[in-house]
């Protein structure tokens, strides 16, 4: 199953990535391009670097997810 993740560089969110990743889940997890992503790194899951307040590129992240 595809999931967005908003939230994965935090400590709740890096720990649903990793739950979620583990049982095979393909992941997208916006960023921001400030975000230190070092921890995401190293998880299987696709950075998308977005500014969930921007509803254009918020479109364009969800765009990328699909159905």
């Amino acid at each position: 199953m595809k999931i967005l993740v908003t939230g994965a560089t935090g400590f709740i969110g890096h720990r649903i990535a990793e739950r979620l990743s583990s049982k095979g889940h393909r992941l997208y997890c916006p960023v921001r391009k400030t975000s230190d992503t070092s921890k995401l790194s190293l998880l299987p899951v696709e950075l998308v670097t977005c500014d969930i307040l921007d509803e254009g590129e918020l479109a364009r992240c969800f765009m990328r997810v699909g159905p």
